[in-house]
């Protein structure tokens, strides 16, 4: 956060309880302002907010190709269904795979693989907080292209879900097999025992 006054609360058992604390500059930092800060921390919260809309599409895009699994299990003597139930999930997947590298299944392989966009923008949020300075011009140009790459995969997402999804489910229902709906992959929550 930018230097300034700020409160803290804390809710147990109904009760809440506020502490007032200040964030202060480095004493140190001679050659940064205010605006610098604020510049910085308003840059890193527009970047955390595209990685959410990546993360968040990948998450509707797993929910819908979990659906478009069990309906074609559900059609495996449809052959027609089949194939329009793999075009449909093979669209998804090359969106998804735009927006986070699918073939991660190590620590090891960010090495193997490159980045995709929900990566590359998470990187700019640690270059913007590694200075006590207003972002770079640079970082700034870096965001636009990134960030109007993923509005050309969540405009593709969309399109495929106005578009094909109608379409593919008449098939379904006309196959007597539930519909594909809009629903993001559930995530389980973690369990602080585990920590």
């Amino acid at each position: 956060a930018a230097p300034g006054r700020y409160q803290a609360r804390l809710t147990v058992d109904g009760k809440s309880f506020t502490q007032p604390f200040e964030i202060r500059t480095d004493p140190r930092l001679t050659n940064v302002t205010q605006a610098d800060l604020v510049a910085r921390f308003d840059f890193a919260n527009r970047v955390s907010s595209r990685v959410s809309q990546a993360n968040e599409a990948v998450l509707l895009i797993r929910g819908i190709k979990e659906q478009t699994a069990a309906a074609a299990g559900n059609a495996s003597a449809n052959a027609a269904l089949r194939t329009s139930l793999g075009a449909f999930d093979a669209k998804l997947s090359a969106i998804e795979g735009e927006l986070y590298q699918v073939r991660n299944r190590s620590r090891q392989d960010p090495l193997n693989y490159p980045i995709k966009l929900n990566d590359k923008l998470a990187g700019l949020i640690g270059v913007a907080e590694s200075a006590e300075a207003r972002p770079t011009d640079q970082s700034e140009a870096v965001f636009a292209t990134l960030s109007a790459e993923l509005d050309r995969q969540l405009a593709a997402l969309e399109a495929a879900i106005g578009s094909d999804m109608p379409k593919l489910n008449a098939q379904l229902s006309a196959a007597g097999i539930a519909e594909i709906v809009r629903r993001p992959l559930a995530v389980p929550a973690a369990d602080p025992a585990a920590e």
